[in-house]
Order: C-alpha cells, then sequence, then structure tokens
C-alpha cells in the first residue's frame, strides 16, 4: 500500500480525515528517510526539539519527489523551556540558517515570512513579546 499521508507526531489522525490510505510512522525525523516518496513536508514549530537539525533537513529534503516542497515554521524562542521543577533543552537556529542550508542542499528558497506577535487580550493585556517577531515561515522547493 502507498499512503496519501504519512502522519508523524501525537495526533496524527487529525492530518488524515479525508484520506482514504495513510500510514502513523512513530520514527524519530533524525533518522527517518523515504526517497522520493512525498509531494510535501510541512512541520510546525518542532525544529527546536530537534538536535541534528542538518541531517533531519537532508532527509526532508531526500524524502520529496522532485519539485515537492518543505514548509517550516520555526520559533523564535530561547534555549530552554521552564516550567519551574523542570526545563526542557531547545536546540535554536536563526531562520538564516535554515535557508542556508537548505540552499546549500540545493532547493529553492523561498523569501521567509515572519510572524508578529498581535494577540490583543479581551481586556486589551498584550503578551510580552507583542508587535515582535516570534516565529518564522519558510518555504524551500526541491528542484526538477
Amino acid at each position: 500500500m502507498v499512503p496519501d499521508v504519512v502522519g508523524m507526531g501525537m495526533k496524527p489522525e487529525e492530518l488524515i480525515q479525508g484520506f482514504s490510505r495513510w500510514v502513523r510512522d512513530r520514527s524519530d525525523i533524525e533518522g527517518f528517510r523515504r526517497p522520493g516518496s512525498f509531494d510535501i513536508a510541512c512541520s510546525v514549530l518542532t525544529f527546536m526539539h530537534v538536535a541534528e537539525k542538518k541531517a533531519a533537513l537532508q532527509n526532508i529534503v531526500d524524502s520529496l519527489r522532485t519539485g515537492g516542497y518543505v514548509v517550516l515554521s520555526i520559533d523564535h524562542g530561547s534555549d530552554s523551556l521552564d516550567f519551574g521543577d523542570w526545563s526542557v533543552d531547545l536546540y535554536s537556529w536563526p531562520p538564516e540558517r535554515y535557508d542556508d542550508v537548505l540552499a546549500g542542499m540545493g532547493c529553492e528558497v523561498s523569501e521567509s515570512i515572519h510572524l508578529i506577535d498581535s494577540w490583543v487580550g479581551p481586556d486589551g493585556q498584550r503578551s510580552e513579546t507583542h508587535e515582535e517577531p516570534i516565529a518564522t515561515v519558510i518555504k524551500a522547493i526541491k528542484p526538477r
């Protein structure tokens, strides 16, 4: 069976609605590789947890068909998430480094889109990052 969708993550069932063929794969992106299998790969705010980013990006690009897209949203975070009693180490890269690595893999990288925090609560409250970039969307195409 050739799947229409491969879902990686906590709830891939949300990704498969409307698709008749799908596979849930619990692989780690640093080791996941299916050469020439996908038209698009999308990652939303997960690369901050990936230590071996270059290997993961290479696996993604290798897994795309010719002309396939990789779309990443990356955060503008810190080096860790602090939960009081415990913290999680993060592996931050600036957006330009993703652009450079993808371009070095032969991809055509589009201009990044910076997402600005514009949240205003019902009582006018604003976050500490209001009107600042909080994430970036990166799109690249595997050349034909």
